[in-house]
């Protein structure tokens, strides 16, 4: 009630993060945590490398590292899979392998591709999405990250 007198009153409405002892919602608190600080790592050498050493030679510097980054995603497909979020197994599953397809099957078979603007501008919208995506759920905030979600399925919890 005291959200809807806020936002009639023309202020905007004040979101409480969520506040759960649950084992769940504590494990993907800290799985988001953790997610969004590797991102955070990618995004910080694409930053640092691009301007050094320019696009070709970025690969050095982050790609093993976003390929096992990217990988840590395959536990998502293992949370929709087992109820901790509510979300399609098959819809998680083809993110995550379009992904994985990118960095372990193209990319690292035909290492010339990294070389391109292309590569680092795909792991700049990857890390800024990520980061902008899995900041807010690192600290509960699950009504902050999307106006639609709405918290659905982010928390784990009805």
């Amino acid at each position: 009630m005291e959200s809807r007198k806020a936002v009639d009153n023309g202020q905007a409405p004040r979101l409480k993060p969520l506040r759960s002892n649950s084992p769940s919602t504590q494990y993907l608190l800290l799985y988001n945590f953790v997610s969004a600080l590797l991102w955070l790592v990618v995004l910080g050498r694409l930053v640092l490398l691009v301007p050094l050493v320019g696009f070709g030679t970025v690969y050095r510097g982050v790609g093993q590292f976003t390929k096992w980054t990217q990988t840590v995603a395959v536990l998502e497909i293992a949370h929709a899979a087992f109820g901790v979020v509510r979300a399609p197994v098959g819809t998680t599953s083809m993110q995550v392998a379009s992904r994985l397809l990118l960095v372990w099957g193209i990319i690292n078979n035909f290492p010339f591709l990294a070389k391109s603007t292309a590569f680092s501008t795909m792991l700049l919208a990857w890390s800024v999405t990520e980061i902008c995506f899995l900041g807010p759920l690192s600290t509960g905030d699950f009504e902050r990250v999307l106006p639609y979600m709405d918290g659905y399925g982010a928390s784990g919890e009805d």
